[in-house]
């Protein structure tokens, strides 16, 4: 935002980063979470309540 504030664009590489990488962080994100619901479900199950 800096960038832009200053009239110029920016680099390459951030775009790149911004394009491909978030969306993974966002997928990797989603996948914890299911992961630690599927876990606690997994516990929950075998202390017998």
């Amino acid at each position: 935002m800096a960038l832009a504030f200053a009239g110029s664009a920016a680099p390459a590489w951030v775009t790149a980063t911004a394009l491909y990488g978030l969306p993974v962080a966002f997928l990797l994100m989603l996948f914890l979470v299911l992961d630690s619901v599927a876990g606690r479900r997994r516990a929950g199950k075998s202390s017998g309540r």
